[in-house]
């Protein structure tokens, strides 16, 4: 009977996480969905990351090994090696809630033009639940969200798609080494409609390697890479505007005042206009702000 249902490609690339991605293999086998495929794309490791696939025993199971080429190369490795009408991503370091892809594949098959479909997502920590505040799914999701900013949480983990149109827009641009799942999401926007499913359905893992300090300004450039392939000339600069916002809070939770402040500057200058109902840059500025000043003047206190 399971051969009846459509095939789900599920495409996990990783890199030297021997010891996390047992977790993710679990949370895949232990999905209520059953007519799955599993490609794990080692992306080059030098640790004991195929000893650890090896002993999750499921025939659905592929391994994979390439030279190291980034996280994008691998994940259109694995989608070249697919076989199913449809494709999730799932990072090493993360896991599927065991009705993911049942929930996913519900709207994306009963729901016309449909390419992708995203979830909300919680956070964990290896030992904690909810380490951080859940990010719900947003109930609509339209072009401009998707030229302005990432509008799944979660990134790539929180990716299901048609694999006929994730070949056709190109997969991911491998040039990319920050944002590549929203110039992603853009292009597939163009093939069809971006849903969402209500429920938190991916959890992604807070660990040392998450949001890393990593060169906040090449991030910049990768994400200025990204917006000036927008053709809509107002979304363009929409879009290069919140990049500034993105580095500016950065530079501001580091403690740089004046480069964060530097970086909003640039935002509005750039785009001086509301930029997204739903983005608040000025309240989004003010609030950082009044919270650094009102922890100072409760140390003081």
């Amino acid at each position: 009977m399971d051969n009846l249902l459509p095939l789900v490609s599920i495409v996990i690339p990783t890199y030297n996480r021997a010891h996390m991605i047992c977790d993710a293999l679990a949370s895949v086998v232990a999905q209520t969905y059953p007519n799955l495929e599993v490609l794990v794309v080692d992306d080059g490791s030098v640790d004991d990351t195929a000893n650890r696939v090896a002993s999750i025993v499921d025939e659905r199971i592929r391994y994979f090994w390439k030279p190291n080429g980034g996280v994008s190369s691998a994940r259109n490795c694995g989608v070249a090696r697919a076989t199913g009408k449809y494709v999730a991503f799932l990072d090493s370091d993360d896991v599927f809630a065991a009705d993911c892809i049942s929930k996913k594949l519900s709207i994306i098959e009963n729901v016309d033009q449909c390419v992708v479909v995203g979830s909300g997502c919680r956070f964990f920590d290896g030992v904690r639940w909810d380490c951080l505040p859940a990010s719900p799914a947003r109930e609509k999701i339209c072009y401009e969200d998707l030229c302005v900013f990432t509008a799944f949480p979660g990134g790539t983990s929180n990716i299901f798609a048609v694999r006929d149109a994730v070949i056709a827009v190109g997969g991911f641009d491998e040039s990319l080494s920050a944002s590549e799942d929203r110039d992603f999401l853009r292009k597939m926007c163009l093939k069809g409609k971006v849903l969402s499913h209500p429920d938190h359905l991916v959890a992604i893992r807070v660990h040392g390697e998450f949001r890393p300090n990593r060169d906040i300004e090449k991030v910049f450039r990768d994400r200025e890479a990204i917006s000036r392939a927008i053709p809509e000339a107002r979304l363009r600069m929409k879009s290069s505007a919140w990049n500034a916002v993105v580095v500016g809070d950065h530079y501001w939770s580091c403690g740089n005042d004046s480069q964060a402040i530097r970086w909003w500057i640039r935002s509005y200058l750039t785009y001086p206009f509301i930029l997204h109902r739903e983005l608040g840059r000025t309240r989004r500025i003010i609030g950082k702000v009044v919270g650094r000043l009102g922890s100072r003047g409760s140390l003081n206190d």
